[in-house]
């Protein structure tokens, strides 16, 4: 314990840090999975969807009807089987790519637009423009890291921009703050174009994803999301990218009007058709 005098001598912004967080982890203990954040009834989900389709889609008789309604009204037990390591995921009975799961339900036609590499801001925006092209009216950012554990919880976009990792187990699926939008964010291509895409500055870990929501804001859009037990994910086991010490002087200095769709530096991109996802390789 720490002696009298080495508490007396503790700098006052020490001690409000060291009470701040003590009501963090007493919050967190205490609203463990019940920690009811500002979200969308279930009853009006239908109200908020985007219902356009990209034209170019083919529908396929052999494959059930998409009825949305459908989806997110059932409900599903959070009992799907979620590997706890990175490394103990088996390849066998991948071919050209293509796997399907035997209990797998395939409800919707979507197109996967893969990227790797720490410019994650740039590399999101050469996505989206590249699905623009191909006339897909929703994107889905998502971090390749995490998975759902609800089947209700719809792949689609709504009319405003929407949060779908919002009950994480990371965070002892407990929202943070209204403000998140990390992990997996689905919003329309016009949105992605009126905010310009994200900011191609930020390397490594942190920043880009809260820099977005000020955008979003900033455009007086809203953050919606689903209600907690349609918004919870898990997240695989991974090495973290190294954290990039410069994403606060970056927030606070990237101007969104000059930095993203419109400012994007590569030297070349090539693009190749594959049967789950559309690979995208860009040279920086």
């Amino acid at each position: 314990m720490l002696g009298l005098y080495s508490i007396k001598n503790l700098r006052i912004s020490t001690c409000v840090l060291i009470v701040l967080g003590c009501i963090a982890v007493l919050q967190l203990l205490l609203l463990y999975g019940s920690y009811n954040y500002k979200c969308i009834s279930k009853e009006d989900i239908g109200k908020y969807l985007y219902m356009y389709l990209n034209p170019k889609v083919v529908k396929r008789l052999d494959k059930p009807a998409c009825d949305y309604e459908m989806v997110y009204k059932q409900v599903h037990k959070d009992d799907w089987s979620i590997i706890e390591q990175s490394n103990q995921f088996d390849p066998s009975g991948i071919v050209n790519g293509s796997f399907v799961p035997e209990d797998c339900n395939p409800q919707l036609s979507i197109a996967i637009l893969e990227a790797e590499n720490s410019l994650q801001g740039l590399l999101y925006n050469v996505g989206a423009r590249q699905a623009a092209r191909e006339l897909f009216p929703c994107l889905v950012l998502h971090d390749v890291d995490l998975l759902p554990l609800s089947a209700a919880n719809l792949y689609a976009c709504l009319l405003q921009p929407r949060h779908l990792s919002a009950s994480l187990d990371k965070f002892r699926f407990v929202l943070p703050y209204y403000g998140l939008v990390g992990g997996v964010l689905a919003l329309t291509t016009e949105h992605f174009r009126q905010l310009n895409g994200f900011s191609n500055k930020f390397t490594g870990w942190g920043g880009e994803d809260d820099e977005f929501a000020a955008r979003i804001m900033d455009h007086n859009l809203e953050i919606l999301r689903f209600p907690p037990d349609m918004s919870r994910y898990t997240m695989l086991v991974h090495q973290q990218a190294p954290v990039n010490g410069q994403r606060f002087r970056l927030m606070s200095e990237t101007v969104a009007a000059q930095d993203g769709l419109n400012s994007m530096h590569y030297r070349s991109v090539s693009v190749s058709q594959h049967p789950l996802f559309t690979l995208i390789r860009v040279v920086t």
